[in-house]
């Protein structure tokens, strides 16, 4: 099945991986000039078992995790960049620069 997806956000590109991992073929379309760019808000998560899925021990101390009351803070940046080569290593097709103004 062939799946468009609007935007380069964080969820769009875990769902774009997942949907590779099915067999679909997934396109991308992105406004900005790159995936995961610019990042608007800082990365919060509050269980880390789900880091665990996605990053290595070694990448997830690059993230530089840190514990607050409202859970762990890291890098968003990273994980938005790191989530965007992943997507198009396994063939997501990514169109950047690219305003959609209708769908059929």
């Amino acid at each position: 099945m062939n799946i468009g997806l609007l935007g380069g956000t964080l969820e769009s590109l875990l769902l774009a991986i997942e949907l590779r991992k099915k067999k679909h073929q997934v396109f991308l379309f992105e406004i900005d000039a790159e995936l995961g760019m610019p990042v608007h808000y800082p990365g919060r998560v509050i269980d880390l078992d789900g880091f665990e899925n996605w990053f290595s021990e070694e990448q997830r101390k690059f993230l530089a995790l840190q514990k607050n009351e409202q859970g762990w803070a890291f890098r968003m940046e990273w994980v938005m960049k790191f989530l965007a080569h992943q997507a198009t290593a396994k063939g997501v097709r990514c169109f950047l620069r690219t305003r959609v103004v209708d769908t059929v």
